[in-house]
């Protein structure tokens, strides 16, 4: 910053000192103060697209993507090649869920510039949400080859080998990205939901509470680790107890509006022995099911419903 500044004193018109002040103070989140030298910039010169860029750069930051994807088109009619423009014009129209258009630039970023990581990871990941699994794990592949310390690469790679159901694969991949992001709670996620699909859930549980531990906010690792102790066959491994605090916590954590972690409440409760309560939240979870449409949650519910009248627990099934 200090050059800048002194190229400033000495040349007060220099344009591209206030663009490189104004990228400086970006990268530092002084945002308004890069804006205002980014506008002073375009005042000593209208065509300066990279001006244009790192203002759209501010404004996501900020998060009006709409203004930052009107600098981004700002920049690309100056200048049409400019690559940085058109992948952060897809990123910005990705979080609008114009997700054609983000596919569409990325392509033609990625014909510019084939090398560039994160681009093939978020085009993977549109193409994961799209369940264009076969086209996300190209991309995500991709990503591993230029960057092969991509933590990200790793684990979306994981992502879409859990969703194909090659569980094995995806540990691999999630296992890779704890390695190298060790402090990130979401590969540890990724560990233990790929072991418990593999019955190993004594084994997940370890990457549950590692997770909560990384992340105590995190909703999701307590809800999973909370139906392992709710439901496991095994007496050894339930835990009423721990089960409904877990449950309670991650219920807590998403507002009491996630329908399927009511599911792990109602069956927490009735490892604790208290049927009343599960029997009551039982009653709920497949009323809401219901409503949203999701007949098999609701259906499920319902069959918990009829043990917990019984006074018995339900188990998650095991493979012959």
């Amino acid at each position: 910053m200090r050059h800048c500044e002194r190229a400033l004193r000495l040349r007060p018109d220099f344009s591209k000192a206030h663009l490189n002040l104004g990228i400086t103070f970006i990268k530092m989140d002084r945002l308004d103060e890069g804006i205002a030298a980014l506008q002073t910039t375009l005042k000593l010169d209208p065509r300066d697209a990279e001006a244009h860029n790192q203002w759209g750069l501010a404004m996501a930051s900020k998060g009006d993507f709409a203004a930052a994807a009107e600098h981004f088109r700002h920049a690309l009619r100056i200048r049409p090649g400019l690559v940085g423009a058109v992948f952060n014009l897809a990123h910005v129209l990705e979080k609008q869920g114009q997700l054609d258009q983000a596919i569409q630039l990325y392509n033609q970023g990625l014909s510019i510039k084939p090398e560039f990581a994160e681009a093939h990871i978020n085009l993977g990941a549109i193409y994961n949400k799209q369940g264009q699994l076969q086209e996300a794990i190209q991309h995500f592949r991709k990503a591993i080859e230029f960057s092969p310390q991509s933590a990200a690469a790793h684990h979306n790679l994981g992502n879409a080998a859990y969703k194909l159901g090659h569980y094995s694969q995806a540990m691999e991949h999630y296992s890779r990205a704890a390695e190298l992001n060790p402090r990130e709670a979401q590969h540890e996620i990724g560990l233990g939901m790929a072991l418990a699909q593999q019955q190993e859930q004594p084994t997940a549980i370890a990457h549950f509470r590692r997770a909560i531990e990384l992340d105590p906010d995190a909703a999701l690792p307590r809800n999973e680790l909370a139906w392992i102790l709710a439901t496991h066959p095994d007496p050894k491994v339930r835990d009423g107890q721990e089960a409904v605090r877990q449950a309670e916590r991650a219920c807590e954590l998403s507002r009491w509006k996630r329908t399927a972690f009511l599911g792990t409440l109602d069956a927490a409760y009735a490892a604790n022995g208290q049927f009343e309560d599960a029997i009551k939240t039982a009653q709920k979870v497949s009323a809401m099911a219901k409503a949203e449409g999701n007949s098999t949650l609701a259906e499920m519910a319902d069959r918990r419903l009829e043990l917990y009248r019984s006074g018995k627990l339900f188990f998650t099934p095991t493979p012959d």
